[in-house]
């Protein structure tokens, strides 16, 4: 019975994050990214649906810290109001929130 709880807290745990990383995406990110990742911003970015979660992951903190360029293969390039909302977005929320975004975008279709 014991086993059985922990799977189903398990199970509820992974939804859970599942949810909150689609609600987020579409909060934060479908606005300009597009509903499934699909829209390229001001027509320079890559899409990121495309992209591994790990170069998002990575992409995400480069832009947020200002160490994004043009030279950064995984980064679009700067514009001083993407990368206000982005180092906004890197302090509000956890490692695992955005490792959970990361993986969740990289699996839209």
């Amino acid at each position: 019975m014991n086993i059985l709880k922990i799977l189903l807290l398990v199970f509820t745990t992974s939804l859970l994050t599942a949810n909150d990383a689609s609600t987020t995406y579409l909060r934060k990110c479908a606005g300009c990214h597009g509903h499934n990742g699909d829209n390229t911003v001001l027509g320079k970015s890559k899409i990121i649906n495309q992209m591994k979660a790990d170069e998002i992951e990575e992409a995400l903190y480069n832009y947020a810290a200002g160490t994004c360029d043009v030279e950064v293969p995984v980064c679009e390039p700067k514009n001083p109001m993407i990368q206000h909302g982005k180092k906004s977005f890197v302090q509000n929320h956890t490692k695992e929130q955005i490792q959970a975004l990361a993986v969740y975008i990289s699996e839209l279709k």
